[in-house]
């Protein structure tokens, strides 16, 4: 008996006779024979036959998509490097970086302060000699001190301050003294307008006449706050403009100083310059705060951001938007076919974390979309001011905010597509061993990096408290953390310790690098160890290793290196068709077809 999934075909006696009856020759009587000693094995050919499809199925799918995610990677990868123009724009940024923010460190108070501005910026934006300390030729009269880089518009001055009398003095210390003033916030911060030498202005008709530049101005294009080292700012202020040449910013500036503009109630002076160089054509953003502490010294931080205006020109430019055309349709696609499923599955599709990371990709892609939009927008305003002679900045500083928050959300979703890519490829046995010891050291690793935090925080806060205030590196509590992050690593300055204070210098170094560097940094590395046989002991699933060993097959013998041998399904098929097709009379077109359906009934099972 030969059984086919419940289909029987009987070969016996009385088939042997009535083959003999029909002339079948010896030939005949060796097949019928061969098909006798496969049916002992057809049930578990049958299977494997199966099996193996399956698995070709799968690998057929999961080829397919991986090739197709690495080209919506490789198309997200390559908007990504359009928008950064990274090689370009990182030499503008450091150009800039160079040229105009330079010994800000050496601002320490607000005679300082005004030394910087007369010196410094004024020549880095009003150059009055060339390289060779002559007079800039006439070709070079307009560009700044790189002689790259042109002004947009007259650098600007926004000055944060407090209002006075929300403190007062104990009794008991107005010996010592009888002022004190508030950091800034928002419902500390002064507002109004203000007269020279800062007298407030009783009459409001009198404002345009006598002070035009000491009145408080809102920022009508600020999306995001200007973050310094003590606290955030949203660009509103007491504000002007330095002039459009060098003796009109030096006129202003002495006449600022000589009037007390900076005074106990300035806590932050924040100077505007918007760049642009016509040989890249790139703008740059370049912010320099000085924050002035209720307490003491000048605390100086900058923001530099290089951007495009405007599509790239020519033929690049249409290719990059054809790109950006395509990732659109594709994401659009992707979708529906996840809302399909999302439908489908109902309130169980939630319960696979990786359709969570599906719906956080979908709305990141949406948002960059949406700031994308946002971001051309803007620019064809701040064109289309440019041609009619308006005023542009409204519309270039809301740009530079939105261009930024643009590359962050962009890079976001590179790297969470990137992890997807990761995923697609878990088969891999070196990504398999990799994920088999973070799942070993999962527990350990854990509880270290608490206990690496409780250490952290703790000097963090003590190098903060002890040096801040005359240290630059421990000035803030972020720079704290920075500082003390960079000397876990193996970067670090003991002169500067030791130099403020001979003896808790030392005391504070040798700890930090005793507990945390020796210790934390060891006991790391053991943990790490100690998960390490889990590579060596891995032992990949069964299925996963069938998968692979087909991936191979099938990888050989694209190049010949492998023949796919024919499976005893397949034999024992063609053989029983030679036998029915024979002991029917059928011609050779007719067993071709029957071979046919043969082989279709195969696909099916």
């Amino acid at each position: 008996m030969f059984e086919n999934d419940g289909d029987t075909v009987s070969i016996g006696d009385s088939t042997v006779m009535s083959q003999k009856r029909e002339g079948f020759d010896g030939g005949r009587f060796r097949v019928k024979k061969k098909m006798e000693r496969l049916s002992q094995m057809s049930l578990a050919n049958v299977k494997e036959a199966r099996r193996k499809r399956d698995r070709d199925r799968k690998i057929g799918d999961v080829l397919w998509v991986i090739v197709r995610f690495s080209v919506f990677l490789l198309l997200i990868i390559t908007i990504t490097n359009a928008h950064q123009n990274t090689t370009p724009a990182f030499h503008q940024t450091q150009s800039a970086a160079n040229s105009f923010v330079s010994h800000t460190d050496a601002v320490t108070d607000p005679l300082t302060f005004w030394a910087w501005l007369e010196e410094i910026a004024l020549q880095s934006f009003y150059p009055e000699t060339s390289y060779n300390d002559d007079k800039p030729r006439w070709w070079e009269q307009g560009f700044t001190a790189d002689m790259q880089s042109v002004l947009v518009s007259p650098p600007s001055l926004i000055q944060a301050r407090v209002k006075q009398g929300l403190c007062t003095v104990p009794a008991a210390m107005r010996n010592f003294s009888d002022k004190c003033s508030v950091a800034y916030d928002e419902k500390t911060k002064e507002t109004g307008a203000f007269e020279r030498g800062w007298k407030r202005v009783t009459n409001m008709s009198e404002v345009a006449s006598e002070a035009p530049g000491w009145s408080h101005r809102l920022s009508g294009y600020a999306i995001k706050p200007v973050f310094g080292l003590k606290s955030h700012y949203w660009g509103d202020g007491f504000s002007l403009q330095l002039g459009k040449s060098a003796d009109e910013m030096r006129s202003i500036l002495a006449e600022l100083n000589s009037n007390g503009w900076i005074d106990g109630q300035t806590r932050a002076v924040i100077l505007e310059v918007l760049l642009y160089n016509g040989n890249l054509d790139l703008f740059t953003s370049l912010t320099v705060m000085f924050e002035f502490s209720e307490i003491s010294g000048v605390f100086s931080h900058r923001h530099l951001h290089t951007f495009r205006l405007r599509q790239q020109p020519g033929t690049i430019g249409y290719i990059y938007v054809l790109l950006e055309i395509i990732y659109v349709s594709i994401l659009l696609y992707s979708l529906w076919k996840e809302a399909k499923t999302a439908r489908a599955a109902g309130w169980a599709y939630l319960k696979e974390p990786w359709n969570v990371v599906e719906i956080v990709n979908f709305i990141l892609a949406f948002t960059v979309i949406a700031l994308y939009g946002s971001n051309r927008g803007y620019s064809s305003m701040a064109l289309a001011a440019v041609h009619q002679g308006k005023d542009q900045l409204q519309y270039i500083k809301s740009l530079v905010d939105i261009n930024l928050m643009y590359g962050w959300f962009l890079s976001f979703l590179v790297f969470l597509n990137i992890m997807k890519m990761l995923r697609l490829l878990r088969f891999d046995p070196f990504l398999a061993k990799l994920m088999s010891v973070f799942r070993g050291m999962a527990v350990e690793f854990s509880a270290f990096i608490l206990y690496f935090f409780l250490f952290f925080s703790g000097f963090g806060m003590s190098g903060f408290l002890m040096f801040g205030t005359t240290v630059t590196a421990y000035r803030a509590i972020s720079l704290s953390y920075s500082t003390l992050f960079q000397m876990s690593l193996g970067l670090f300055d003991y002169r500067e310790l030791f130099d403020e204070n001979p003896f808790l210098g030392p005391i504070f170094f040798l700890t930090f690098m005793c507990l945390v560097y020796l210790v934390l940094m060891n006991i790391a590395v053991a943990i790490i160890n100690s998960a390490l046989p889990d590579v060596r002991n891995h032992d990949m699933p069964e299925e996963d290793r069938y998968f692979l060993q087909g991936l191979w097959e099938r990888f050989t013998s694209l190049f010949g290196l492998h023949q796919a041998q024919l499976t005893g399904w397949r034999s024992l098929n063609f053989l029983q068709n030679q036998s029915l097709s024979h002991r029917s009379g059928m011609s050779p077109r007719m067993e071709v077809r029957n071979f046919a359906l043969l082989e279709e009934t195969y696909q099916i099972l």
